[in-house]
């Protein structure tokens, strides 16, 4: 007789229904869920018609606050110019509404009345602007004074004044008022990456008690000289000293190019990390352009770059990747923070053709999301995500829209008329209920057996003992006959059997 696997202990944890980690056998299919996009995010304008990019949503105490960056940048006679790029922020205490707050902290075009919280400034040392990553770092060694931190890219005036490009590494008290940690760049570009220009970001992992960085790597490969754009991950338990980086790896994805990845613990599941990289594809120009929105606008972009849209260049090298490539967003998930399992299909699409989407960095995901109230039920919570659009549009700036997706919504196991079911692992769990987050249809269902190790029923817990679970419920508690209590199981070695018919399963948890 073979030998039992041992337990997987998963606690008290959420598990999403991601992949097949926890799953011994299955007859059903995963799919992956889409957001719903919403309105336009009022409250961000600036009145300088500057463009916005690289955002970070933060939760703080009493809301959340949109870290972003503006670029003012014009072409006047033919010749790129424009002030300095400079990080500002808004607030907001349910992720919906946005307001910008007067700071009072920086000097712009003569006026302190303004919402920046960073900007270069040479005579100062005060560099970093380029990708502006902030988080709240929870780590219990962390002084009250660097309770925010960052990293971002040298940018231009760094580059010279330390000694090239790079990241550095920035700090605060309260998330307003920054300073480096240090002056000197914490990651040097090395043999593995040629330049930052991407949200590169860092974070305290609680779960794991280390620092992880992913940032940006670019190679050159094929005809013309063409880039290919991954992303490198290290550690480090300072902060200031990482790891040797290593390119993170999706096994049996299709190859794509990377150009941000959005990468962070899961708040309702610290223990897998989720990624929501912006894919850049490269296309030739082809006459499907003039079906798409604005192809005049594209054919000026190319040429504004010192190119000429036409079809025998496919790496759009010499300009024409401006007018012709285009983004969309990703979903991948890690449990190691290494290797990902990343979906071959867009996880936000960019959605009807209309005048402000299908450029190039449209459809960049904030680094972050929100719980926000449900448009339908105010009670019922569900995540918000914030994306560009509107970018290369010529005479106004680009901004965001918020997308809503189902609480842990991802994706899930699904199984349709039919039926189908799924069983775990072994799972050593503690708690003293099973909860589901689930949606049937009218004639659909979900039922729940627990086993022991080697698949037999428990007494009290089989199939037919059970109550089945009709309707859509982010939270539904399981129950049996004898009630719902499983606390005489916690800390054995279980089986969850999962049977569906019509449904979707997202997650479960003891507790």
């Amino acid at each position: 007789m073979p030998a039992q696997p041992l337990p997987v202990d998963i606690g008290s944890r959420r598990e999403l229904l991601l992949d097949e980690h926890l799953i011994a056998h299955h007859s059903l299919a995963f799919r992956l869920h889409h957001p719903v996009a919403r309105e336009g995010v009022e409250g961000l304008a600036d009145p300088y018609g500057c463009s916005y990019r690289y955002a970070t949503v933060l939760r703080v105490e009493g809301g959340y606050r949109l870290y972003y960056a503006l670029v003012d940048r014009r072409r006047v006679d033919g010749v790129m110019t424009g002030g300095p790029e400079r990080i500002v922020v808004a607030f907001s205490p349910d992720g919906l509404c946005w307001e910008q707050p007067v700071l009072g902290l920086f000097d712009y075009r003569g006026s302190w009345e303004n919402n920046i919280v960073w900007m270069e400034d040479n005579e100062a040392h005060r560099f970093g602007v380029g990708g502006f990553s902030p988080f709240l770092d929870t780590n219990p060694a962390c002084p009250p004074e660097h309770r925010y931190k960052a990293v971002a890219e040298a940018g231009p005036l760094g580059k010279a004044a330390l000694g090239g490009n790079g990241l550095v590494a920035l700090a605060s008290p309260d998330g307003l008022r920054w300073e480096m940690l240090q002056r000197e760049r914490i990651v040097t570009p090395g043999p593995e990456a040629s330049g930052f220009d991407s949200q590169n970001l860092a974070f305290w992992d609680a779960a794991r008690g280390e620092y992880r960085l992913y940032r940006r790597a670019s190679y050159r490969e094929g005809p013309g000289g063409s880039i290919h754009r991954e992303v490198l991950t290290a550690t480090s338990r300072d902060f200031l000293s990482w790891s040797e980086p290593q390119r993170i790896s999706a096994p049996g994805a299709p190859p794509v190019q990377l150009y941000t990845n959005n990468v962070r613990p899961y708040f309702r599941a610290p223990h897998l990390y989720l990624g929501f990289p912006a894919r850049y594809v490269e296309r030739r120009w082809s006459a499907a352009y003039e079906d798409l929105p604005e192809p005049e606008r594209r054919k000026a972009l190319i040429r504004n770059a010192g190119a000429e849209p036409k079809e025998s260049d496919p790496t759009g090298a010499g300009g024409q990747r401006i007018g012709t490539a285009l983004t969309d967003t990703l979903f991948m998930h890690s449990r190691d923070g290494a290797t990902f399992h990343r979906w071959g299909e867009a996880f936000i699409p960019p959605g009807l053709c209309t005048r402000e989407n299908w450029f190039y960095a449209d459809n960049f995901a904030a680094w972050g999301m929100a719980t926000t109230p449900s448009q339908r039920d105010a009670a019922v919570p569900e995540l918000s995500f914030y994306l560009s659009e509107a970018s290369r549009r010529p005479g106004l700036p680009n901004r965001c829209r918020r997308y809503t997706l189902r609480m842990d919504g991802f994706a899930s196991a699904w199984a349709d008329a039919r039926g189908g079911e799924l069983t775990t692992v072994p799972l050593r769990f503690e708690g003293a209920q099973l909860y589901v987050n689930f949606a049937a249809s009218a004639a659909g269902s979900v039922r729940v057996e627990l086993q022991d190790a080697s698949g037999a029923p428990l007494p009290g817990y089989g199939l037919e003992e059970g109550v089945e679970l009709l309707g859509d419920d982010l939270d539904r508690a399981v129950r049996w006959r004898s009630g719902p209590s499983v606390a005489a199981l916690a800390g054995r070695a279980v089986r969850v059997r999962f049977v569906l018919v019509e449904a979707d399963l997202f997650a479960f948890q003891f507790r």
